[in-house]
């Protein structure tokens, strides 16, 4: 429940209710312990209800609301809620046309899970930031919100905050234990209280930016024209593809499964990325800016924020892909090999008729030499002395024959 809800793992084993008791009352509460690890899933316990309060913030305030108090309702509300369902997907565009040709270069082991598993995989913007630190890094501006919805947002926030901003802040002077209990406030509220309207702006980006880690997942797609050297060295060089979509394909191939209360709130988009080297987005989102040293990615994302925890995408593989294209840098006899493969699992898995190609993108260009044009005069100006050694049809035949080779 806690799970599907929040998308944040379960307690640790010492945490949750039907822990193992220790060794000096393991036998006393076997049998305690026993019952609990047949209580079905659905039932809620007081432990569990708890944790998934202290955890409301990750759930969309529309929804909590909805959420009953009483065990029994919660339960019937959540099985007709989150039963997970099938929905079409609907893709909102942004600086990139319907008819567009997209490519999208990866390895083979995740075109053997494209292909295998008839899924999209959207990593997280943690994950990008892997191969580009300052990923999501020009920060949004929020001097449009005052002081009370700036520290709002902080508190919302606030799980987010490193290690040194959390904790108790307690008034000088109170030394004993008890009465700071007592006392003691929350150190990251106390820090957003005190701090400055403008350093509270670059809090609230910061914590923002963390969140965006792990709510934002996307994949990334080349809108060049033609296959480009660059990406297939760096993404798909030795053992890669290449496969060529519209967002067209995408939204007839592609297919969500989700709880059935977040399908009207899931939204996937597909925007083209902007190269500059700034430090806020203005109107733009953070994650489509990226530095000019990336220009030669020309990339289209496809992305969705804050998708629920057990958001798939599923893609029907000949409406997706249009042909697969395979590297120009492997040897001649691993290229053999991989197209064999491909052909195999396209077939095992339905798609057959979706064809497959190795990259002419390291063809040496052909080579034509000029014919030199007085050729044929030179040798018709030896036909009377052919005519004198050789009969009319031999000396005809050597005529040809020298022309032909250039005589």
């Amino acid at each position: 429940v806690l799970q599907r809800i929040s998308g944040q793992p379960l307690p640790s084993i010492s945490q949750r209710d039907d822990a193992q008791p220790t060794t000096a009352n393991r036998h006393t509460k076997n049998k305690q312990t026993q019952n609990n690890a047949r209580r079905p899933c659905s039932v809620i316990t007081p432990r569990l209800r708890s944790l998934i309060q202290k955890r409301a913030e990750m759930i969309p305030e529309d929804i909590r609301k909805q959420i009953p108090n009483d065990p029994e309702g919660f339960d019937r509300w959540f099985k007709e809620n989150y039963e997970e369902i099938v929905v079409p997907a609907k893709l909102e565009l942004n600086g990139v046309s319907a008819n567009a040709v997209l490519r999208r270069f990866i390895d083979l082991p995740k075109l053997f899970d494209l292909l295998k598993n008839k899924r999209l995989f959207l990593p997280s913007l943690r994950q990008l930031i892997g191969g580009d630190p300052s990923e999501c890094f020009a920060k949004k501006n929020f001097d449009h919100l005052g002081r009370p919805k700036l520290e709002q947002r902080a508190k919302e926030l606030e799980e987010y905050a490193p290690d040194e901003m959390k904790g108790f802040k307690y008034p000088p002077g109170i030394t004993n234990v008890w009465e700071k209990i007592g006392v003691g406030k929350s150190l990251f509220e106390h820090l957003i209280q005190t701090i400055s309207d403008n350093e509270l702006k670059k809090v609230v980006w910061q914590l923002e930016r963390e969140r965006l880690k792990g709510d934002l997942v996307c994949c990334c797609w080349y809108k060049g024209t033609g296959e480009s050297d660059a990406m297939w060295k760096i993404y798909a060089a030795q053992l890669g593809v290449m496969f060529t979509t519209s967002p067209n394909r995408m939204e007839s191939a592609i297919k969500l499964i989700l709880p059935k209360i977040y399908a009207e709130r899931t939204k996937l988009k597909l925007a083209a990325v902007h190269y500059e080297d700034v430090d806020e987005c203005g109107s733009l989102e953070p994650w489509l800016i990226k530095r000019e040293a990336f220009k030669h990615e020309e990339e289209v994302r496809l992305y969705c924020d804050k998708p629920s925890a057990s958001f798939k995408i599923v893609v029907n593989l000949p409406e997706l892909i249009e042909e697969i294209v395979i590297t120009p840098f492997g040897e001649k006899w691993q290229l053999i090999g991989i197209k064999a493969a491909i052909e195999a699992l396209l077939k095992e898995v339905g798609a057959s008729q979706i064809p497959v190609r190795l990259s002419d993108h390291m063809r040496p260009p052909e080579i034509t030499w000029p014919k030199e044009q007085k050729t044929l005069s030179e040798a018709l100006a030896v036909r009377p002395i052919i005519g004198h050694l050789f009969s009319q049809k031999m000396g005809d035949l050597l005529l040809e024959l020298a022309v032909q080779i250039e005589f």
